[in-house]
């Protein structure tokens, strides 16, 4: 019956949003094209880039064609990454299983595709029925070994929205170059719409840089501008010392 069906899918939900916190980060190994571990020769090229869910300039995700089109925006995307030689990416809006896109991990996929060895991932949404999931965050794609990885749980805009679906954080990994050398690289995406939960999230982040005992390197999706940008996120208003 339809009660049935809605009890299921309640329940499921429910289950879901309980595990999330479980499941928010994880690092794995793929399979990579190219040479993926070529030694550390001291230099490091870093890039950032927010991939909108690969959508393209389709208005919405719903929008965005069938999954093949989707996927060859995907290669697209791993095709500019290979041409610029990065050795880091930190992506933001990567889909990790979306209904929208027939499940397609495009973090692991763009990492495959691109030469990346090590993923980590990071989830800022997390929602799920049967048959339908909704999973997207942060990710970090490397050429050298992810260590460690863990979530930084920002202030969310809105307490319901954070217990219902999710918000955003940000990710911070280990990464080691070499015999000796270790890296921190944060990869966050701040909300676009409060500058107030802007300057927590921001205020968060200096304190991960006073503590940390590594090179950091900070990289992400801001959402911010400068005072009188047009069509900008607006400003954010922080002082660091």
């Amino acid at each position: 019956s339809l009660i049935l069906v809605l009890a299921i899918c309640l329940i499921w939900f429910v289950a879901n949003r309980a595990l999330s916190r479980l499941n928010a980060v994880r690092i794995e190994t793929v399979t990579a094209a190219g040479n993926s571990t070529a030694d550390f020769d001291g230099r490091l090229r870093v890039v950032t880039y927010n991939i909108a869910h690969g959508r393209g300039l389709a208005n919405d995700n719903w929008q965005a064609g069938d999954k093949q089109t989707q996927l060859s925006r995907l290669d697209e995307i791993a095709a500019v990454l290979r041409d610029a030689r990065a050795d880091i990416v930190i992506l933001n809006e990567a889909d990790f299983d979306a209904v929208w896109i027939s499940g397609v991990n495009q973090a692991h996929y763009i990492a495959e595709k691109a030469g990346f060895r090590f993923v980590a991932e990071q989830r800022n949404y997390d929602m799920a029925i049967p048959f339908a999931s909704l999973r997207w965050g942060n990710a970090i794609l490397s050429r050298r070994p992810i260590v460690n990885a863990r979530c930084v749980n920002f202030a969310p805009l809105a307490t319901w929205e954070r217990i219902v679906a999710g918000h955003k954080k940000g990710l911070l990994c280990e990464i080691r170059l070499d015999e000796d050398s270790v890296i921190r690289v944060f990869g966050v995406h701040l909300d676009t719409r409060s500058e107030e939960t802007r300057i927590q999230a921001v205020e968060q982040i200096e304190t991960v840089r006073s503590e940390s005992k590594s090179p950091l390197i900070l990289a992400g999706d801001m959402n911010t501008g400068p005072l009188g940008f047009p069509h900008g996120s607006g400003s954010l208003a922080v002082h660091l010392e």
